[in-house]
C-alpha cells in the first residue's frame, strides 16, 4: 500500500522576492492530492510580507528537498494563511496542481522533455505479458528454477515526430543478509518519444490521451501511477518525477478477461487504433471532456451524469452529422423574409432567438445517433423500443433544462433514470470505439461477451 509522501526542504516564491526562501513540507496523497504546507519566521521586509499576504496563488514555486533535490511547484492556491505577531511567523497552505520532482528550470518555457514513461493502473494486467519464467522440477520442494527475460518492447505508434511502445520493465529486490527472499516485479510503461521535445502541456496532454483510451478499452477508469520525464532516450527512474492531480479514486486489481479489449484480441490492430484515437482527439474533445469527466467522478449526481452524457451525445452528432435542417443560403433567406416582416422594436430580440434555428433537434439528433447504429445487435437488444426511449430522454433533459412543469410527470426519475443514464453511456462508449476504429461486428462481439454488459441486457428484459 503507498504512503504519504512528504517532502520537506526549502521554498521560494519567485512572484516575491528570488532570495526569499520559507521551510516547509510537499506531501503528496497516494491519489497525488499535493499540498505545500509552509512553517517558518518571514525574513522579508514590510512590503513583501504585505505583497505576501495579498497573494492568493502562485504560477510557480521553486523548492530544494533537504536531500538537495531540485522541485518546481505549478499553478499553487493558497488554501489557509496565519501569521503570528511581532515574531513574523507564518504558517500557511497551498494546493499544488502540478509538480516536478528533480526538475531544474527557471522558466516554463524551458521545459522541453524527449521522453515520457507512464505507468497506468491496470495496464500491467491488460497487457498480460511477463518476463517470468518457472521451470518446474520433478521435486520442487528440492529444486527449481526461475528464469528472466525482458518481453520486447512492443511498438504501437511508429511516427515520424512522435513514437509509443509498450515496455515492461523488472524491479528485482533481495532480502537482507541472511538472504531469504528475492522479489521481481514487472511494471509496464507506455513510453512516448519525441525528438523536437514535448512541453509540459504536451505531456499533460498525451497523458490524459492515453488515459481516456485504455479507460475505453478496459472498460473501467483507469489512471497515471507513476510519470516520469527526461531529456534522453535512456530510462531511469532517477529521471524527472512529474505529478499530476489524479481525478480517479484508486480501484481495486481486475484480470485482462475483465477488460472489453484486452491487449491479447487488438495487438493486430492497435497502431490502427491509436493512430484514429490520436488523429480525432481535437475533433473529440469536448466528447472526452464530458464523457470522462464522469468515468472517472463516481460520486456526481445521476442527474449530472444524465445531462452529460446527452452534452456529449450532442457534441458527436454536431461534429459526425450535417448540423443544419435546411441548407445555410436557404435558412438565411428564410430568416431574413422573417425580420423583414417583424416589428423594428423586435428585430434584434427575434434575431438572437433565431441564431440556432436551423440546427437539429435533440429527438433528431438521438434519432439519426441510432440509425448510424443500426447494425450494432447489442443496441438493438439494450433498447428496443428505440422511439419510446428518445421521446423519454428529450422530456426528461428538456424537464431539467427548462424546468417545464408540463413535463414532470414524463421525466425520468430514480432508478429509471439511472438506467437510462446507464445506456447513454453505453451508446457514447460504441460510438468512440466505432470512432476508434472497431467495426460493428467487434463492437458485438466484445460488448456481448462482457460481463458488465450482459448484465444490462439481463437488467433490460426484467423491466
Amino acid at each position: 500500500m503507498e504512503r504519504v509522501r512528504e517532502i520537506r526542504g526549502s521554498w521560494c516564491f519567485p512572484a516575491l522576492h528570488e532570495s526569499l526562501w520559507l521551510s516547509g513540507t510537499l506531501i503528496i496523497t497516494p491519489d497525488n492530492e499535493m499540498e505545500l504546507d509552509i512553517s517558518d519566521f518571514f525574513r522579508g521586509s514590510e512590503e513583501e510580507m504585505q505583497k505576501y499576504r495579498e497573494m492568493l496563488s502562485a504560477e510557480v514555486v521553486y523548492g530544494s528537498s533537504h536531500d538537495g533535490e531540485p522541485i518546481i511547484l505549478y499553478h499553487c492556491y493558497k488554501k489557509f494563511d496565519q501569521l503570528s505577531l511581532p515574531s513574523h511567523y507564518i504558517t500557511a497552505s497551498f494546493y499544488v496542481e502540478t509538480a516536478l520532482i528533480g526538475a531544474d528550470f527557471s522558466r516554463k518555457e524551458e521545459i522541453r522533455f524527449k521522453k515520457i514513461s507512464v505507468a497506468y493502473h491496470y495496464l500491467d494486467n491488460w497487457l498480460g505479458i511477463s518476463g517470468i519464467k518457472l521451470e518446474e522440477t520433478s521435486n520442487p520442494y528440492e529444486s527449481f528454477k526461475v528464469r528472466y527475460e525482458a518481453p520486447a518492447p512492443i511498438d504501437i505508434y511508429p511516427k515520424i515526430g512522435i513514437k509509443v511502445r509498450l515496455e515492461v520493465l523488472p524491479r528485482i529486490t533481495m532480502g537482507e543478509i541472511p538472504k531469504k527472499e528475492v522479489c521481481i516485479k514487472e511494471k509496464v510503461y507506455l513510453i512516448v518519444e519525441a525528438p523536437g521535445g514535448l512541453s509540459l502541456e504536451e505531456i499533460s496532454r498525451y497523458v490524459f490521451l492515453f488515459q481516456n483510451l485504455f479507460s475505453l478499452l478496459i472498460s473501467e477508469p483507469t489512471y497515471p501511477d507513476k510519470i516520469y520525464a527526461s531529456g534522453e532516450n535512456g530510462f531511469s527512474p532517477a529521471d524527472v518525477e512529474i505529478v499530476f492531480p489524479r481525478t480517479v479514486r484508486r480501484q481495486e486489481l481486475f484480470y485482462a478477461g475483465v477488460a472489453l479489449y484486452p491487449y491479447f484480441r487488438i495487438k493486430d490492430k492497435l497502431k490502427c487504433i491509436l493512430e484514429n484515437w490520436l488523429e480525432k482527439s481535437e475533433e473529440l474533445e469536448p466528447i472526452f471532456n464530458l464523457y470522462f469527466g464522469v468515468i472517472y467522478n463516481s460520486d456526481v449526481y445521476i442527474e449530472h451524469e444524465f445531462l452529460s452524457f446527452i452534452m456529449a451525445l450532442e457534441a458527436y452528432h454536431r461534429r459526425k452529422s450535417r448540423n443544419e435542417e435546411v441548407p445555410q443560403e436557404e435558412h438565411r433567406k428564410r430568416v431574413e423574409r422573417i425580420l423583414e416582416a417583424s416589428p423594428e422594436e423586435y428585430k434584434k430580440w427575434l434575431e438572437e432567438k433565431l441564431k440556432y434555428s436551423n440546427e437539429p433537434s435533440l429527438r433528431k439528433r438521438l434519432k439519426e445517433i441510432f440509425d448510424s447504429l443500426a447494425d450494432v445487435e447489442y443496441i438493438t437488444q439494450l433498447i428496443p423500443d428505440k422511439k419510446r426511449f428518445i421521446e423519454e430522454v428529450v422530456s426528461t433533459r428538456n424537464y431539467f433544462i427548462h424546468y417545464d412543469r408540463s413535463l414532470k410527470s414524463k421525466a425520468l426519475e430514480g432508478k429509471a433514470l439511472l438506467r437510462a443514464g446507464q445506456k447513454l453511456k453505453i451508446i457514447i462508449e460504441i460510438c468512440l470505439l466505432k470512432k476508434a476504429g472497431f467495426s460493428s461486428e467487434e463492437v458485438d462481439e466484445a460488448v456481448l461477451n462482457s460481463w458488465k454488459h450482459r448484465h444490462m441486457l439481463t437488467d433490460q428484459s426484467r423491466n
